[in-house]
């Protein structure tokens, strides 16, 4: 028993708590009149009469009896069961913990003895207060079950449990060890159990808020144990309306045979296979439909942005897309010679008498023809100018010059000094 007390004292606490607090909570839970002068004032009710569970949490009950597929442990030649009945709670708290309550499973983590620091069910007309609960155990999920898909963006504060980051909560077990009370016991689980609910009730106002609670349901009904040596007392807690949170016994299992022990073990791990499968599954349904809505409502707000924007512009101010014009059009194209417009301005006022000869026949210009590219629209073809009319013009002192014709323009030109082609105007 030392050796299984030592392998297991890792999980035995995970918190520093403040002995003296946890003691005045002790008393105030071992008040006979708990129930009366606490709970039921700030809207907590045990077995209340002419209450049943809403029919989510029976289907949830009747669904903890299943046999199991796993392999069981063989409690027939257990020598430590017969010596819980009369061992201490310590003694219990370790039995338990090594036979029944797993410290973890994946998505899932046993917190021991940690003060519970999410927000405690009360009325503000109550004048008593619910001793802040501290299980002896209690199960919730992990930070990283909520990593995946970003989760943990849309994880608020009101979903931690304590100060290790347990989150959504869901099964407290308190023990009690010989001569302990079970009474006591029962009264730390109503506290506890109904705390669970209120976390979990918070994610579900969230969808009321945003119109999603009949599309997305969501179980926030919690169990919780208590036990000793010789019993164990299973009840489930739900909220039955704003203001009142019912806890109800479902269970009760001896620990005198090892088939009680072996079915109380049963029920206790088909609890905690709810809890990492469909109520999770609702968890994660229930923040992915917050987060679907939140993405609506920011895209929703950013084009309304824009059109608000887009009309407090005055209209002159406003940014006008204009059509591009076409692109020019690059394809080679054949440009002719431009149109030839005779300038006189540097010729003498009068134009020297031209007395054509009688005859030239066939006529080649006296210049070498490198002066003229055969591919200038200035190249002067040879001309039979034989029988072509001189062009006339008034006699002058001047020097006459020799006229050539060109028939491609049909107009008279005469060549300078310089070699160069130049065009005679009619009268110039």
């Amino acid at each position: 028993m030392q050796n299984n007390y030592a392998a297991n004292s890792s999980f035995r606490s995970v918190s520093e708590f403040d002995s003296q607090s946890s003691k005045s909570s002790k008393r105030t839970v071992e008040d006979p009149f708990y129930r009366t002068l606490y709970c039921q004032p700030n809207g907590i009710f045990l077995n209340k009469p002419n209450t049943q569970p809403p029919s989510p949490v029976r289907y949830i009950i009747s669904g903890l009896d299943k046999e199991r597929k796993s392999p069981q442990p063989d409690f027939n030649n257990d020598e430590e069961l017969e010596s819980i009945e009369e061992a201490p709670e310590a003694a219990v708290e370790r039995y338990f913990n090594t036979k029944v309550f797993p410290p973890t499973l994946p998505t899932l983590r046993r917190d021991d003895r940690a003060p519970m620091t999410a927000q405690v069910p009360s009325l503000p007309a109550a004048t008593t207060k619910i001793s802040r609960p501290q299980p002896d155990a209690l199960y919730g999920y992990t930070n990283s079950t909520f990593d995946q898909d970003g989760r943990y963006l849309f994880t608020t504060r009101d979903a931690y449990a304590n100060s290790t980051n347990l989150l959504y909560p869901f099964f407290v077990i308190e023990y009690k060890g010989d001569g302990g009370s079970m009474m006591v016991a029962t009264n730390q689980c109503l506290g506890g159990a109904s705390t669970c609910v209120s976390i979990a009730e918070n994610l579900k106002q969230r969808l009321q808020t945003a119109g999603l609670d009949e599309i997305t349901p969501l179980d926030t009904c919690s169990f919780s144990i208590a036990v000793n040596g010789s019993e164990a007392r299973l009840l489930v807690t739900w909220k039955a309306s704003h203001e009142a949170y019912y806890t109800k016994r479902c269970g009760s299992y001896t620990m005198r045979k090892p088939e009680d022990i072996q079915k109380f073990r049963t029920v206790c791990r088909n609890v905690l296979d709810w809890g990492r499968t469909e109520r999770l599954q609702q968890i994660y349904s229930a923040i992915d439909a917050l987060a679907e809505h939140s993405r609506q409502i920011q895209s929703a707000k950013s084009k309304s942005r824009l059109q608000t924007t887009s009309e407090e512009i005055p209209p002159s101010k406003r940014r006008v897309t204009r059509a591009k014009p076409p692109a020019p059009s690059y394809a080679a194209t054949r440009v002719g010679p431009p149109a030839y417009t005779a300038n006189s301005s540097h010729l003498p006022n009068q134009v020297p008498a031209l007395i054509p000869p009688p005859s030239y026949g066939e006529y080649s210009s006296p210049y070498p023809p490198t002066h003229h590219s055969s591919e200038s629209f200035r190249s002067i073809p040879k001309t039979d100018v034989s029988n072509i009319q001189a062009l006339p013009s008034p006699h002058s002192s001047a020097p006459s010059r020799k006229l050539f014709y060109d028939t491609e323009h049909q107009s008279w030109y005469y060549v300078d000094a310089m070699g160069n082609s130049i065009w005679a105007k009619h009268g110039a």
